[in-house]
């Protein structure tokens, strides 16, 4: 939760949500969730951890096909190491290992330019760009994207 703070009232651009209007800050809903987390639909979180959280990424599966990748953040003090590729490179492996997932979808501030850098180097493709935001897809035409193979640079 502090490290979700931190990034709101950090990164404003980066992220949807007012600091105090997130209903992912509360605790109880955070819990729900976790509660009812499968490893086929998610929640997925996936944490970079250097003593303290220091980055963190999930996901949600969307639809039978689809996933959704939210929320991708490194603490300002960790940026430019590696830690962002790496943990798409981590999250990734989860999405492959589900067998219907055909379909990567996420969304990013366009002033987020490193985070657009890890995403492209990872395979994302721009699909559309609204207002401020660029949306951002990876797809295969196989049963799910466990075929694919990770770029090299994503999983560095």
């Amino acid at each position: 939760m502090a490290l979700r703070r931190l990034a709101l009232e950090t990164d404003r651009t980066a992220f949807p949500w007012d600091p105090a209007e997130d209903p992912n800050s509360n605790i109880d809903v955070v819990r729900e969730r976790l509660t009812t987390a499968s490893p086929t639909d998610g929640p997925v979180i996936v944490g970079a951890f250097e003593r303290d959280l220091i980055g963190a990424v999930g996901l949600i599966r969307v639809s039978g096909n689809a996933v959704w990748i939210w929320e991708m953040y490194v603490r300002p003090g960790w940026r430019r190491r590696g830690i962002g590729r790496r943990m798409m490179g981590e999250i990734l492996e989860v999405v492959f290992s589900l067998p219907t997932v055909t379909k990567v979808v996420l969304s990013v501030a366009q002033s987020q330019k490193a985070a657009i850098c890890v995403y492209k180097a990872a395979g994302f493709r721009t699909s559309e760009e609204v207002q401020e935001t660029v949306e951002m897809v990876l797809e295969s035409s196989r049963d799910g994207l466990g075929a694919q193979a990770l770029p090299a640079e994503a999983s560095a």
